[in-house]
């Protein structure tokens, strides 16, 4: 039952509306909204008299406007129009057309002309007015001025702009990903590789996005997606020395966090030329340190996970140098690997009974198995970590038999992996929990690849350009977009929200047109907004473009 309902605070009258529904045999309270004193009551029924009262039509606000005024503050437009040689027209900018296409990918995986559409019915279209018509071939032809050497040097004008801000890296985290693409008929970026989304029988595309320990991108790098991170890793790190260098960054109190996909003595010997490393060793380089019981593990911290961290430190030679190395604990991960392998195991001997058979198949309709067959399927269904463990052998050539069997001792050594990480630092006055929670910090970019993977937010795939130039440009739009968002979550940090929930509460702040029952002007107002929505909207200043479309 909905009622009023007053309440006595301190010798004041308060009202409130609420429902009360029987529950278990009582009546109990199961919502309840504050409406204030009478005297409030009154002020906003008045006021609710003078408001306008027929609505015309309601569009989409919070995301674009905060976009809008992230994209004024690091001065996103006017340096892409300073790094582009197109010469001044009316309508659109290059720059206005670059964040036109990054509002549209932020609305979700939109085409050129789909983004055009889009234009046509949000709020931005009373900011923007041009005379031309927005087409695939404007978008594309506008991409096109947008060269290798612009997007570096946009990069670095917004990079240089947070500095300003005041965002102070002390620590850069390097990682990179692919994606896979519908592009049959590509140049050289898309080609077939190993796909991170298990789509071998697609072209990808790579990327890599280097990114401060405040959470913001600082720059990535496009490149073709057979090329391994190995390959490209020395080509990014003097990318990133000459960034930091150029943003005017002492590179010697830097420090590179990277995965040990990238691990070789040239790559590390390189990043120590200029600044610190943090990052995990193979289990084949300390198998030595893995072997050492838990019981000599210290307490190092609790991670967000509400998981407790141990570890084991020594001195270990990695790379012809010596580093302090932390082995780093953590029972879930322990739990996770160790549920991983005993399925695997599980399917691997499956697999090889089933080799087995059909080697000592002798009757019956069908060819025998041969020795290359033998070989080609045993191969395939060992993962690469597991090759010690798994062994087997094939003996005869005409008519060849499969032997297999589990190679105890190194499936003990494996085991006693579980859930360690041996993350290694020249930083040897380090404290062993701040190297651990320093080298787990990468998992950041990790989150930002999944964000330009997710179609609700920034999503790089899918393509819908197939020339190499586009692509990159596609690719430093997407990047962009979720610079976007890390520096406006930055800047509402107090509110304690991830980025989806940023981007939801942004996306529900509306406004509308209606129209005076007295006057019948038809003028613009925001929506009712929560709590949240009420604080983004005076923090990040979205009241600005209201005033300009009035």
């Amino acid at each position: 039952m909905v009622h009023l309902h007053k309440k006595k605070i301190k010798g004041h009258i308060y009202y409130y509306i609420r429902e009360t529904r029987w529950v278990d045999g009582t009546s109990k309270v199961v919502w309840q909204k504050y409406l204030g004193s009478a005297e409030k009551i009154l002020e906003v029924f008045e006021r609710c008299g003078q408001a306008p009262s027929v609505r015309v039509s309601s569009f989409e606000y919070g995301k674009t406007a905060a976009f809008l005024k992230i994209s004024d503050e690091l001065g996103f437009v006017e340096s892409v129009n300073r790094n582009t040689s197109k010469k001044k027209i009316e309508g659109l900018t290059v720059g206005e057309y670059m964040l036109l296409i990054i509002l549209g990918r932020s609305n979700g995986p939109l085409s050129k002309e789909a983004t055009a559409r889009w234009f046509d019915e949000s709020f931005l279209k009373y900011l923007w007015r041009f005379s031309h018509k927005l087409n695939s071939q404007n978008f594309l032809n506008n991409m096109d001025f947008i060269t290798e050497d612009s997007m570096r040097s946009i990069e670095e004008d917004l990079a240089a702009t947070m500095i300003q801000n005041g965002i102070k890296p002390t620590t850069i985290f390097w990682d990179a990903t692919n994606v896979f693409t519908y592009i049959e008929k590509g140049e050289k970026l898309t080609r077939k590789g190993k796909s991170k989304e298990k789509r071998y029988d697609k072209n990808l595309v790579a990327f890599g996005i280097a990114e401060s320990d405040e959470n913001i991108p600082l720059m990535h790098e496009t490149y073709p997606g057979n090329v391994s991170d190995a390959k490209i890793f020395p080509e990014i790190i003097d990318k990133i020395v000459e960034r930091l260098r150029n943003l005017k960054i002492d590179t010697e109190d830097m420090t590179l966090v990277f995965d040990k996909g990238n691990n070789s003595a040239d790559n590390i010997n390189k990043i120590l030329e200029d600044m610190h490393v943090v990052g995990s060793a193979k289990h084949n380089q300390v198998r030595r340190l893995l072997k050492v019981p838990l019981s000599e593990y210290t307490f190092l911290y609790k991670n967000s996970s509400n998981s407790n961290i141990s570890g084991y430190r020594s001195k270990h030679t990695l790379f012809g140098k010596e580093f302090t190395v932390v082995v780093a604990y953590n029972p879930k991960s322990h739990k996770k690997q160790e549920k991983t392998y005993e399925e695997n195991r599980e399917k691997i001997l499956a697999k090889f009974e089933e080799l087995k058979k059909k080697s000592e198949k002798k009757h019956g309709r069908g060819r025998r198995i041969t020795k290359k067959g033998l070989y080609a399927n045993a191969n395939r269904v060992i993962p690469d970590d597991l090759t010690r463990i798994f062994r087997f052998e094939i003996h005869g050539e005409e008519k060849p038999t499969f032997e297999y069997w589990i190679d105890d001792t190194a499936e003990q050594e494996f085991k006693m992996t579980f859930g360690k990480i041996a993350v290694f630092t020249d930083f040897h006055d380090m404290s062993s929990a701040d190297i651990a929670r320093t080298y787990f910090a990468k998992d950041i970019v990790e989150k930002d690849f999944e964000f330009l993977k997710d179609k609700f937010l920034i999503p790089v795939p899918p393509f819908y350009v197939r020339k190499d130039g586009r692509i990159r440009v596609h690719v430093f739009l997407c990047v962009t977009g979720m610079m976007f968002y890390r520096y406006m979550a930055r800047k509402v940090r107090d509110l304690e929200l991830s980025i989806k929930e940023l981007d939801h509460q942004l996306e529900r702040i509306r406004v509308a047109f209606v129209q005076d029952k007295d006057t019948n002007e038809v003028i613009l107002v925001v929506e009712e907004m929560n709590t949240t929505q009420a604080k983004l909207f005076s923090e990040l200043g979205l009241g600005d473009f209201l005033v300009q479309a009035n």
